[in-house]
């Protein structure tokens, strides 16, 4: 009975210890547009607006690589757990064919319908340009923006919660500073966010990478590298439910604000 104790306390213990810089990495990734929301604020209502006017629309792009991010964390942790270190490095492999494939098709799709998103979201047209601009200029990067979501999904899959968590602050850092710089130092406005935020994320990519290519159960050799149909097929059996849902609460999120928005103040 003493010994269970000990052992729930220990898996207690272990819980909280990897869960605490998951739910750190997970605010601090939501934060980096509102941080520049409020960066652009002096600027005025239209430059406030054209920030904030594609944030569900972010939220929904976002939920690709983040689906995907579950699959591959699910996948990952349940190898490691039980020592089919083979099986592991199959799905290490294929994780950088779906950061790739996650990239290009979700920031395609952004790029390509970004002007006519602000129209779409009901927005001024005096901030119709200033808005598409952001949205375009964030979406640029997108690959690297799955990179972080897809390989940072799977090095906590190997238990290791900080790496993650330290890149995304070392982000929102970027993005700081270089608001600053962009914004009200090269008088850039709307732009210099995003193009500061682009920057952030494509360092934060390239930082993930480079933790997936170190992590010890996620290396692999390039000479091996090859497609493999039955870890892609699980990982689009687990995304897909994963992706579901998230577009379900982004859509449910806008139709609540369409409510409040037409509800008469008393």
């Amino acid at each position: 009975m003493q010994e269970q104790k000990i052992n729930r306390r220990e898996i207690l213990k272990t819980l909280v210890m990897l869960s605490i810089p998951t739910i750190l990495e997970e605010i601090l990734s939501t934060l980096l547009q509102y941080v520049d929301t409020a960066m652009v604020g002096h600027l005025g209502e239209k430059a406030t607006a054209s920030v904030s006017v594609t944030t569900t629309v972010t939220w929904l792009v976002n939920s690709i690589p983040a689906a995907l991010g579950v699959a591959v964390l699910s996948m990952t942790a349940k190898a490691l757990g039980s020592g089919d270190r083979e099986y592991l490095q199959k799905i290490a492999k294929q994780i950088l064919i779906l950061v790739f494939a996650c990239g290009l098709f979700a920031g395609g799709i952004s790029v390509i319908l970004s002007p006519y998103i602000p129209i779409w979201m009901g927005a001024e047209p005096s901030i119709w340009q200033d808005a598409s601009d952001y949205f375009l200029i964030v979406s640029l990067p997108m690959i690297f923006r799955s990179a972080t979501m897809i390989m940072g999904a799977a090095i906590r899959g190997t238990k290791d919660t900080k790496t993650p968590m330290l890149i995304n602050l070392g982000a929102n850092g970027t993005n700081i500073l270089l608001n600053i710089v962009f914004i009200y130092g090269m008088d850039l406005g709307v732009r210099g966010a995003a193009i500061a935020s682009a920057i952030s994320y494509t360092t934060a990519g390239l930082l993930m990478f480079a933790a997936y290519r170190r992590n010890e159960y996620l290396h692999w050799k390039w000479e091996h590298f090859a497609v493999d149909g039955k870890v892609m097929k699980e990982c689009m059996r687990i995304g897909l439910r994963c992706l579901i849902r998230y577009i379900i609460r982004t859509i449910g999120v806008r139709c609540l604000v369409i409510f409040i928005l037409m509800c008469p103040i008393m």
